[in-house]
């Protein structure tokens, strides 16, 4: 039997400016103890033009997308754009960004591709020490160590929700289910409802 599931909590109002991201190994908890709102960037459908001057046609998606919007004034809100080291792309584009979109601070973050190897661990810490302190260093942010254990707990709080959402999505029609899910996720960032009250699944 499926269940209607009710209605979303009402939209907050969140003051922390926006930084962009695009992919998953990028560490959102430390940008949200710095005070920003981490939004990954979809790809839209609109397609500019712009992009095509810098990247070749078989260029993924993804990239191909996030450069065109910056390119055409869309990403001007953000207060910066964070990218870790996924593939050869992504790094290509960190260069394209530094030239033609030097008024979005640019982030990145060097993400190992193997994680069983002997440095492995003392490497991402160094890459987390270096990117705690630049953006530090670039936006008047410093990120305490209270800061970085509450957004690692709350972030870990989401995550559990959504496994406990997608353990539960048989059990709802699909409808309900998509329309929840995009409620929660533009509505209340990181699946809060309002301050200091989380979503109840």
């Amino acid at each position: 039997m499926q269940h209607s599931i009710g209605s979303p909590q009402p939209p907050i109002h969140n003051a922390q400016p926006a930084l962009g991201f695009l992919t998953a190994y990028v560490p959102e908890e430390l940008f949200h103890a710095a005070g920003f709102t981490p939004v990954f960037l979809f790809h839209t459908s609109e397609d500019h033009g712009h992009a095509r001057a810098h990247l070749p046609g078989f260029t993924c998606w993804v990239v191909g997308s996030a450069l065109d919007q910056a390119l055409a004034g869309e990403l001007d809100d953000l207060a910066g754009m964070a990218l870790a080291y996924a593939c050869d792309t992504v790094q290509g584009l960190t260069d394209l960004w530094q030239r033609n979109a030097p008024h979005i601070p640019l982030f990145h973050f060097g993400m190992v591709q193997r994680l069983d190897g002997p440095s492995t661990r003392a490497y991402l810490l160094a890459e987390l020490d270096s990117l705690r302190e630049r953006v530090h260093t670039q936006t008047g942010r410093p990120i305490s160590d209270n800061a970085l254990r509450d957004s690692i707990a709350l972030y870990n709080h989401t995550r559990a929700q959504v496994r406990q959402l997608y353990a539960r999505a048989a059990d709802f029609a699909p409808p309900d289910l998509y329309n929840y899910v995009r409620a929660v996720l533009t509505s209340a960032p990181l699946g809060w409802s309002r301050p200091g009250r989380p979503h109840s699944l």
